[in-house]
């Protein structure tokens, strides 16, 4: 569940201002430090990127899902258990 927690902040952090290209981002949360990146592929948007103890995350955001890997273990969950305002998508 604590994975699934984290996920949840990092996608809603990573959508909390316009995405820059390629530009690599940080955010604290819970006194851990991630970086990350954004890019579109295809219809979804891709967020990769570390953590501070070395684990990697990669997910696939999607109009009405997030999918991927956070750690080595699978992820998915529905976006409307973050809230929507304000996130943009990947222009379809």
């Amino acid at each position: 569940m604590r994975k699934i927690a984290i996920s949840l902040a990092l996608v809603s952090t990573a959508f909390a201002a316009p995405a820059l290209a390629q530009e690599e981002k940080t955010f604290l949360h819970d006194g851990v430090e991630y970086e990350y990146s954004t890019r579109t592929v295809g219809n979804a948007t891709l967020v990769t990127g570390t953590d501070d103890r070395g684990r990697t995350f990669r997910l696939y955001i999607t109009d009405s899902r997030v999918r991927g890997t956070y750690d080595r273990s699978r992820v998915s969950f529905e976006r409307s258990d973050f809230g929507s305002e304000g996130i943009p998508m990947a222009s379809r």
